[in-house]
This record gives structure tokens, sequence and C-alpha cells, in this order.
């Protein structure tokens, strides 16, 4: 029994150690962060339409994995433009909210996790598989859910006019 439990810890860790070095090379990590970030924002944007919402890679951070969220009410985005045009300007004058956030802390590692623990389980090979992509699918969920109750929150807490009574 304590040789079969040591047997697949240890495979979990290695199996944990390998994702964890593949997801850090660099295209990979490039990839991983696109694909985050571009779900965040598809996600947020449409749980709060009356919030500009975008995300990138944040910019004083050389990593991929460091992300901010940039947000403002879409009436003061819509009123910045009006006056950047009736002025003439290329760009908008206009300072956005931003949230960071450490992706692997985030998102990455405890999702790794999950998967290391699936994939070390003594189960048949294709049940393995569709476990792996369920707990992919849920975790993806719980952390869309959990981003926006954080975002609820900042867009709280600025005062921006978003959804306020």
């Amino acid at each position: 029994m304590i040789k079969n439990l040591l047997k697949y810890f240890a495979l979990f860790c290695v199996i944990y150690f390998l994702l964890v070095f593949f997801f850090n090379l660099a295209p990979v990590r490039k990839g991983s962060a696109a694909f985050f970030r571009k779900n965040a924002e598809v996600s947020l944007t449409t749980l709060y339409p009356s919030a500009f919402i975008v995300s990138r890679q944040h910019p004083t951070e050389k990593s991929e994995y460091e992300l901010q969220l940039l947000y403002e009410n879409n009436s003061t985005m819509e009123e910045a433009k009006r006056q950047a045009k009736i002025n003439g300007q290329s760009k908008l004058d206009i300072e956005l909210q931003a949230y960071r956030i450490h992706l692997p802390a985030f998102f990455l590692y405890p999702l790794l996790f999950l998967l290391a623990l699936i994939a070390a389980n003594p189960i048949p090979f294709k049940k393995k598989l569709w476990h792996l992509f369920l707990g992919f699918l849920i975790f993806l969920l719980y952390t869309h859910i959990r981003l926006a109750f954080i975002m609820s929150h900042q867009i709280h807490s600025k005062n921006l006019g978003i959804y306020e009574t």
C-alpha cells in the first residue's frame, strides 16, 4: 500500500515538474498567455457589456505571464473618443484602471497540479483522457468565475459608474 502510494506520488511529481518545465518554454509560455488573455477578455466583455475591458502583457514586465487587465466605463471611453476627435488628436488622453495578474499563480500552476494529479491516477487511458479534458474545462470555468468576481469587485471599488443604481 505505502509502496503504491509512493510510486504514484513520485509519478505525480515527475509529471508536474515536466509540465511546469514545458509551460516555461518560450513558445509555450507565449501561446498559453495569449490563450488566457484572449479567453479572459472575451468572457469579461460578455459579462460586463457596459465596461470597456482589454487585456495585454504587462508593459513593464518582460515575462508573457505578467498580464494586465485595463478597464473603464464605456461612456467615459466614448466621451474621450469624442473629445479626441473634436481636438484632432489621434490618441485618447485617458488613464484606464488596471488590474495585474501573475498568470502562473492565478491559473497555470493550479491547473498543472490538477492535470498532473489526474495523469498520475491509476485509471485506464481512455478514462484518464476524458478526466483530463473534463478537469481542464471545469478548472477553466472556475477561473473565469473567479476572474469575474475579481473584476466585479474592481469595477465597484473604483466607483466607475458601471452598473450602479
